[in-house]
């Protein structure tokens, strides 16, 4: 499970290396953007708002699972050490 779990994770941190760029507007929203005069400036801004606030609730769960695994795993080395020492 801890080899799966680190595959993973490795395999997502080398693919946020290499970023790419997404369409993340709605259809309605890029027309009425690309239609103004400054509208290449405007989606592209738009964009990377939208994809901040994708990427923002994924970055606090990932935080909040790191520390939950990593207290856990404390937790049992602790338990694991006192069992051998008894």
């Amino acid at each position: 499970m801890k080899k799966v779990i680190f595959i993973t994770t490795v395999v997502l941190f080398i693919l946020m290396l290499f970023p790419v760029e997404l369409p993340a507007q709605c259809a309605m929203c890029g027309a009425s953007v690309q239609s103004s005069e400054e509208g290449a400036e405007m989606a592209a801004g738009l964009n990377t708002g939208i994809l901040y606030l994708l990427v923002i609730p994924y970055v606090i769960f990932m935080t909040f699972a790191v520390v939950i695994f990593r207290t856990i795993r404390k937790n049992k080395k602790v338990e694991q050490t006192a069992y051998f020492q008894n």
